[in-house]
């Protein structure tokens, strides 16, 4: 079963704590609709605003890719910018749950969470 949005969430805010003194701030935190159906705030590729979850490909989402790819995402570097990244050996967060996640675990979470088409809670699905 996948993660729920709140899990989502949670993973980002663990793995970007500093993440409201960037350009797109904690875009995150927002609601699931904003999330599901908005762009990234305060950055673009190439002068186009980026969709935060791709609803034609939702594993080319770019911010699981910017998470995930050495490359980064339209010429901007892996995030987070600073700090260890979620694909460094040995990265885990602990979660409020007192829950400990590996990297490896969170990415897998993300890209299952978004194989089911970005559900809300665990049991949805997007429409």
């Amino acid at each position: 079963m996948p993660i729920s949005f709140t899990r989502l969430q949670e993973y980002l805010n663990k793995i970007g704590p500093t993440a409201g003194n960037a350009p797109h701030g904690k875009f995150w935190n927002g609601s699931y609709q904003d999330f599901v159906s908005g762009n990234v705030p305060g950055v673009d590729c190439e002068g186009a605003q980026i969709p935060i979850v791709n609803t034609a490909d939702f594993e080319a989402s770019a911010f699981l890719t910017i998470l995930e790819s050495a490359d980064g995402f339209c010429d901007k570097p892996q995030m987070p910018a600073f700090g260890r990244k979620v694909t460094q050996p040995g990265y885990s967060i602990k979660l409020s749950d007192g829950s400990l996640v590996t990297g490896t675990q969170i990415l897998r979470d993300i890209h299952e969470w978004l194989a089911a088409k970005a559900p809300e809670r665990s049991e949805d699905k997007l429409s």
